[in-house]
């Protein structure tokens, strides 16, 4: 039990920053969010991926709303961060 508790303890105050899974994305949230962590504009991407921009503000609702995040520079750094 001793040696069980160490190692918790060794895991706990390793520095590592355990990071939790990130829900998973469809297709095309994954397409609009890593144009979105290129810089583009909603209307830029509605135009790249031939979609009204009203589409492509729905998916952005669903992935802010997948990985609990307010805005596109939290989603795009959770994207980089699990590229």
């Amino acid at each position: 039990m001793i040696a069980l508790t160490h190692r918790f303890a060794l895991m706990s105050f390793s520095g590592k920053k355990q990071q939790p899974p990130v829900p998973p994305l469809s297709v095309r949230q994954r397409d609009v969010i890593k144009l979105v962590a290129t810089g583009k504009s909603d209307q830029e991407i509605a135009d790249i991926l031939n979609v009204s921009i009203y589409t492509v503000k729905t998916h952005l609702k669903i992935v802010y709303k997948k990985w609990d995040v307010r805005n596109r520079l939290e989603a795009t750094n959770i994207f980089k961060q699990n590229q």
